[in-house]
């Protein structure tokens, strides 16, 4: 039997169960060429069913508005603001997250066990987006939903 190394691993995730107690370490991809020491890794926990459900409708409003849909302004405020939300209570923890501006790693505050809203907001959006595909794979998300973020 073929031995599940971390590449075959990648390639499987939504395709088969990930129990929902369970955390992914998870680098993203833009990260690769960094140096060991400098690659966050953000520890993931999936979705739940409920979580799964918000996603799926927050996803459809999200394609009805790119299909033309007139919303306001607030609705769509609101959307960003529910899927953003998501995405983040699904991070426990993050390691090597280094600041630029500051020239030193962060220290990551939590929220009820999750990063903290300033952390999440301190992250790039090529960040959120690279976790919010993540999560869509452990959770066992179609591609519809992977429109969200």
């Amino acid at each position: 039997m073929q031995k599940l190394d971390k590449n075959l691993r990648k390639k499987m995730l939504g395709f088969l169960p990930f129990d929902d107690q369970s955390c992914e370490k998870f680098t993203p991809k833009e990260c690769n060429d960094l140096p060991e020491e400098f690659k966050p890794i953000f520890h993931l926990i999936p979705w739940n069913q409920e979580e799964q459900s918000k996603i799926e409708v927050l996803s459809t409003k999200l394609t009805m508005i790119s299909n033309g849909e007139s919303v306001s302004n607030k609705e769509k405020e609101s959307i960003n603001f529910d899927l953003n939300e998501l995405t983040r209570k699904k991070i426990i923890d993050i390691e090597n997250l280094y600041d630029l501006g500051k020239d030193e790693f962060m220290t990551i505050e939590k929220d009820e066990g999750h990063i903290s809203a300033n952390v999440w907001k301190a992250l790039p959006k090529s960040l959120q987006t690279s976790i919010y595909f993540c999560l869509n794979g452990i959770s066992g998300l179609c591609h519809a939903e992977k429109l969200g973020l």
